[in-house]
């Protein structure tokens, strides 16, 4: 068989004043299935003769399969131009960048050595946890407005702040280039699906510019459509300030001219798309639901597989639109890759008012700023200055850490996102953020039942918010507010208690006592005036406590042992959780309430995401979290009944202490073997199973998926296969190393 060859040439398209490198990339998998996907990429350059040169370059690099490894591209690098090598490279390095340790570089986070304590921010979407955050730092809720809150989802990124004496320190970390084409591929597919479906225009710019998740908001970095809307009359607009940065008609109308520009080209390529599926498509129109099936999956296929030139065109004038934004910037402050695209901003100065301002640019969420905000683009920030609130006398020794808010938990049987747990080890105290409203739900409950299974719980504080909304005849007093909330922690713990055992639910009942906060009026000013003491007492006495959360208990050296006998037991539970949770996501097993089987396209989204490394989960299915919470459920109990401890008066606070330093450490390597295991190891695996396409591509998939996890987790724990033996050994040794290396002991068959 005649061997592929590949090549490169140089392109300007309609438009552009710059030259565009495009080659199909040999080791790439195209939406068809098949090597060569199709890549571009700006040169940053105008000049016709430097292109050829570095068009020249890539060919001599893909005409030699010796680069073709990642480990070449040292090599790689002395021969060929930085740019050409980075294109190259970035499309096959499978691990994400680390935006977190490009940071540290830059600002390094301070830590116990310093006497600071590190807080973790979590709870539900709209909870409040970054109203929390601004009160915490003493910045402006109507003035400075940072970081940007909102009813939805307004964090999409980590916000890491330090409260530190000195000058106002920032930087900002960018998703690459080829994360931020994928994310604007993905924001036309929706859109093409939405118009198929509706066959309505503004509809489909909504959700091109929004994202149905709302984390890639295209709007912000685009702009919006100004309409007259049905109760403008009714609604108060604020005056526009002399120094607003804001959009100008004349920018306004530009902008309006591209959007429709983009929803012209998107209706063309649904209508393209369809036509060239109509021969697939039943002609029939009473369908079965199953014939009903198949059409889906075909379009779904046709819409995922098409990518020819002119919605690769559509892509790239986006990413040069989105390039047109960071000219807005200091450029003295932007470090950029050799192409052009921004890697990371930085800024140090000692005007606060200066730093916040500028830092709109990548936080913000203001209507008044759409189409020339960057806030999609953001990875990270991180920054470090004199902040704390105006009643405290002294800067806190705090570090915190405000991530994605948890979104819509729907019930609980779901599970925390593995970035999260592993979060849990890098921080003294976690603050759980639920609103006094409506409290104790789902998302709390995965929260606390995560920190106990994964010996965190002793960080553990709970912050009611919107306390000055719980009203009612029968709550007249303060303390009758707080015995209401209360009874809704109790609600919660009962259910605990059936999953995790008494031990648990008394210990969690006696630490909620002295670490929760009742905080109301936290979208205002909290000031001196009698309104506000409550809280303003509340936040003192939190600010305070979290300071002193770096000092871990002492006490003397504690043994605790361990018959793991019948340990085979719990890990055979814990399969059978974590089978019975994905067998109802993809084959509808109905095992465990409230998990339903999942249309192909969520299956399809998770397999992609993990097949390209962006993320390990999609909304709701996390396998990696599920493996992680299946196991340390089952372990955590069989860790709370040690068999014997010594000495042997040792006191009941100091076992649980003990225990807790044990599930930690098997928390750490369960997380590790199921991240390793389920994503890192089989990249190629879940490639596949995004790649099904056409008739049958959804049982196809769920097949393959159910594939993977059974490699990893094989389901007949008690058989005498290899797979299961070598499964076993693995969970037992995770087991025996972790309770060995905290000075406990073991007596079983089971060993290395």
């Amino acid at each position: 068989m005649e061997k592929k060859v590949y090549t490169a040439r140089k392109v300007k398209p309609a438009g552009r004043e710059g030259w565009v490198l495009e080659y199909r990339h040999p080791l790439l998998i195209d939406s068809k299935g098949k090597k060569g996907k199709k890549v571009r990429k700006g040169l940053s350059t105008r000049d016709e003769q430097t292109a050829e040169i570095l068009t020249q370059q890539m060919n001599a690099l893909l005409s030699d399969e010796f680069y073709w490894d990642i480990n070449s591209k040292t090599n790689a690098l002395a021969q060929f131009d930085k740019g050409i090598v980075e294109s190259f490279y970035s499309e096959i390095e499978y691990i994400l960048c680390d935006y977190r340790k490009k940071r540290e570089e830059i600002i390094p986070l301070k830590t116990k050595i310093d006497g600071y304590s590190t807080v973790l921010l979590l709870g539900q979407t709209g909870a409040g946890k970054t109203t929390l955050l601004r009160q915490m730092i003493g910045t402006d809720p109507i003035k400075e407005k940072f970081p940007a809150t909102s009813t939805a989802k307004t964090t999409i990124f980590d916000t890491e702040i330090i409260l530190a004496n000195g000058p106002y320190l920032g930087v900002v970390t960018f998703f690459t280039e080829s994360e931020t084409r994928e994310f604007i591929k993905e924001s036309i597919r929706n859109a093409i699906k939405k118009f198929l479906s509706t066959d309505n225009r503004n509809d489909t710019l909504r959700i091109f510019l929004e994202d149905e998740d709302q984390r890639f908001r295209l709007s912000y970095v685009l702009g919006k459509i100004k309409e007259r809307k049905k109760y403008s009359n009714y609604e108060y607009v604020e005056p526009i300030e002399s120094n607003d940065i804001g959009i100008t008609e004349s920018e306004q109308l530009e902008i309006e001219i591209k959007l429709k520009d983009y929803l012209d080209r998107i209706v063309n390529l649904t209508k393209k798309i369809i036509d060239s599926t109509k021969a697939d498509l039943a002609a029939e129109s009473n369908l079965s639901d199953e014939d009903q099936l198949i059409v889906e999956e075909i379009i779904e296929s046709a819409i995922s597989e098409y990518e020819e030139d002119d919605f690769i065109e559509l892509v790239e004038d986006i990413v040069e639109e989105i390039k047109k934004r960071f000219t807005l910037l200091d450029q003295n402050q932007l470090k950029r890759e050799k192409f052009g695209w921004p890697i990371y901003w930085r800024l140090e100065t000692t005007d606060r008012s200066e730093f916040i301002n500028a830092l709109k640019f990548f936080s913000s969420n203001s209507s008044k700023l759409f189409g020339k905000l960057l806030t999609p683009l953001v990875s990270g920030i991180r920054t470090q200055g004199p902040f704390k609130p105006d009643f405290l006398e002294r800067i806190p020794k705090l570090v915190i850490l405000d991530g994605e808010g948890m979104g819509h938990i729907p019930n609980t049987a779901a599970n925390l996102p593995s970035n999260v747990i592993e979060n849990f080890d890098n921080s003294d105290a976690i603050i759980l953020v639920d609103n006094a409203q409506n409290s104790m739900l789902a998302s709390p409950y995965a929260v606390i039942k995560s920190t106990a299974i994964s010996g965190h719980y002793r960080k553990l504080v709970v912050c009611f918010t919107h306390f000055d909304s719980v009203s009612g005849d029968n709550l007249p007093t303060l303390d009758d507010k707080i015995d209401h909330i209360n009874g809704s922690v109790d609600n919660l713990l009962g259910k605990l208690e059936n999953e995790l055992g008494y031990e648990v639910k008394k210990y969690l009942t006696n630490h909620f006592a002295n670490n929760s906060y009742y905080l109301g009026n936290l979208d205002k000013k909290i000031t001196t005036e009698f309104q506000f003491k409550f809280t303003r007492d509340q936040l003192f006495n939190l600010i305070n406590s979290l300071e002193l959360m770096n000092v871990a208990p002492e006490f003397g050296p504690v043994t605790l042992e361990y018959d793991i006998s019948t340990l085979v037991f719990k890990i055979r539970s814990a399969v059978i959780k974590f089978h019975n949770k994905w067998d109802g996501f993809l084959f509808g097993t109905n095992e465990i309430p409230g998990i339903n089987k999942q249309h192909f396209s969520r299956i399809k989204a998770l397999s992609q995401r993990l097949g390209q490394t962006w993320m390990d989960h999609y909304d709701t299915l996390k396998p990696i979290s599920d493996l992680w919470d299946s196991f340390s459920e089952q372990i955590s109990g069989f860790l709370n009944s040690p068999d014997d401890w010594r000495p042997s008066n040792v006191s009941e606070e100091v076992r649980i202490e003990k225990t807790n330093e044990i599930k930690r450490k098997i928390s750490q390597k369960l997380l590790e073997f199921a991240r390793i295991s389920l994503k890192e190891s089989v990249v190629t695996e879940w490639q596949v199973a995004f790649e099904f396409s056409g008739r049958g591509s959804a049982t196809l998939r769920a097949k393959k998926v159910d594939s993977i996890l059974d490699n990893v987790v094989p389901p007949a724990i008690d058989d005498t296969s290899e797979a299961s033996k070598k499964f076993l050994k693995v969970i037992m040794n995770i087991i025996v190393e972790s309770i060995e290396e905290c000075g406990g002991k073991t007596t079983s068959i089971f060993v290395k």
